[in-house]
């Protein structure tokens, strides 16, 4: 079995260097793996040491990718062009994998930390489409959050179905994403990150996932090994700490306690991206709202 890693890297020196320590270390007993980076970065640092590493390893190369614009990606500012460039660099990596003969493509964002045996997990699951939790904070205000929900964008069915995702195990999901793997049928059957012009969802995720759906293939997460999210600057050495202490699950715990659950609690209470019945009321009325409010 051949597995393509890929990652385009955007992030800087102190965060990549301890993400990138965990690409590396992964277990791949039972099947090969190649590494594909994409070097997106205007750190001069990380650009260093990312030719470095691959520069040092016969199974690490660069996605020969031109566009004519680089942005910067930081504090989830993303607009249409900035998006339209993470497509096309994401479609990229899915041609180089169908051209390669692999059997899967490994997508992972460049700041995720992850465990050894994440890949293996992974694949144990079966799946065509399937990737790692990780609970992160859009706001200082807002409780964690998966990268996973129900139906576009963020929504969940109920509490329960928000608070299955802290216990270990695989869940079929509505969508997801980045720390993805993928089988070369599913990519085969024309999988990828086109926009859908019916929708007007801004992430290239939400119209990824909608696009495997369409063609008839389940979406799931898997939480038995979480990834760290490595969301600030100052939060590399803790990344750096857990993983070097073996990666536990049950450190998100002091993430996931009875004042998140409270949290999560009052955001379905009174907050309409997460509650089904207002969403289903704002269906209702759709016609007298604009479609900000259903995004």
């Amino acid at each position: 079995m051949r597995i393509l890693f890929f990652s385009s890297v955007c992030k800087s020196l102190e965060i990549f260097q301890v993400a990138s320590e965990s690409y590396l270390k992964l277990n791949r007993e039972g099947f090969e793996l190649d590494y594909l980076f994409l070097d997106d970065n205007r750190d001069p640092r990380t650009k260093e040491y990312l030719a470095k590493l691959v520069a040092e390893r016969e199974d690490a190369s660069f996605l020969d990718f031109q566009m004519d614009t680089q942005t910067e990606y930081t504090n989830h500012d993303w607009d249409s062009k900035k998006i339209d460039r993470i497509i096309a660099i994401k479609n990229a990596a899915i041609r180089e994998a169908l051209s390669g003969g692999y059997d899967y493509l490994f997508l992972v964002d460049s700041d995720l930390v992850l465990h050894p045996d994440t890949l293996a997990s992974l694949v144990e699951a079966g799946k065509d489409f399937i990737f790692s939790i990780f609970w992160t904070k859009f706001r200082e205000d807002s409780p964690y959050t998966p990268n996973a929900w129900d139906f576009h964008s963020w929504n969940y069915h109920s509490e329960d179905s928000y608070y299955r995702l802290k216990e270990p195990g695989v869940f079929e999901v509505g969508g997801g994403g980045a720390c993805t793997l993928l089988s070369r049928e599913l990519l085969e059957k024309g999988l990828n990150f086109n926009r859908l012009s019916s929708m007007n969802f801004q992430g290239e995720d939400r119209h990824f996932c909608t696009r495997a759906q369409a063609l008839g293939y389940g979406l799931f997460v898997d939480s038995r090994l979480p990834c760290y999210h490595i969301f600030q600057d100052e939060m590399a050495p803790e990344a750096a700490a857990w993983y070097a202490q073996g990666a536990r699950r049950d450190f998100f715990d002091r993430w996931l306690d009875a004042q998140w659950r409270q949290e999560v609690k009052r955001r379905f209470e009174y907050d309409p991206r997460f509650s089904v019945r207002v969403k289903k009321f704002l269906y209702e009325v759709r016609n007298s709202f604009s479609n900000h409010f259903l995004a």
